[in-house]
């Protein structure tokens, strides 16, 4: 074996362990970094500032003061320059919605034996789903997201309860009711 494919091999089994979560974050930090970092535009979206860096945006919508509409023109901006400008803000929208993505797959796999990385896969890809088909016109299109992400995580641990790999007894209907959140639940993951 040459020396080249064999560093080959072992970068590519380095690679396969990463998370979807850990690339998108990686990802995310490069896109948010000077010379040009993705922002929106503070004017148009009553953000503090002229301009709003996604990772400044991120902890901007983690504050209480954020109202309903504001939130909605953010995502509804992020949406639109994810469907219209492409993957560098698929990534950013992603990113931005990451904090929110992790909780809810940490919630998922709480005390469930299925695989982490799997879960947190399905929730990034329901989320960029999401974020391309969903509705703009509705209101709460962050948790409609979130939702979105929710249930496609829940729904892999469903599969993976039904093939034996997860939950207890890998009883599907008792796994499943054991992922979907209460109200209480949803109040704190949206809140």
């Amino acid at each position: 074996m040459s020396e080249h494919s064999a560093k080959h091999r072992a970068d590519s089994s380095q690679a396969a362990g990463f998370s979807s979560f850990e690339v998108v974050a990686s990802v995310f930090s490069l896109l948010t970094s000077e010379p040009a970092p993705l922002a929106l535009a503070g004017a148009d979206l009553e953000l503090p500032g002229e301009h709003l860096r996604l990772d400044e945006l991120q902890v901007w919508l983690a504050g209480p003061q954020v109202s309903c509409a504001s939130r909605d023109a953010v995502w509804r901006a992020l949406a639109g320059r994810a469907r219209s400008m492409g993957p560098a803000w698929v990534v950013g929208a992603a990113g931005v919605a990451l904090p929110s993505l992790r909780q809810i797959a940490a919630r998922l796999v709480n005390g469930c034996t299925g695989d982490r990385v799997e879960v947190e896969a399905a929730v990034l890809s329901g989320f960029v789903g999401a974020l391309r088909h969903m509705s703009l016109e509705q209101r709460h299109i962050e948790q409609g997201l979130l939702w979105t992400a929710h249930r496609a995580g829940a729904w892999r641990l469903c599969g993976a309860a039904s093939s034996g790999r997860a939950g207890p007894g890998g009883r599907i209907g008792a796994r499943f009711r054991a992922v979907l959140p209460d109200q209480v639940t949803l109040a704190r993951i949206f809140g």
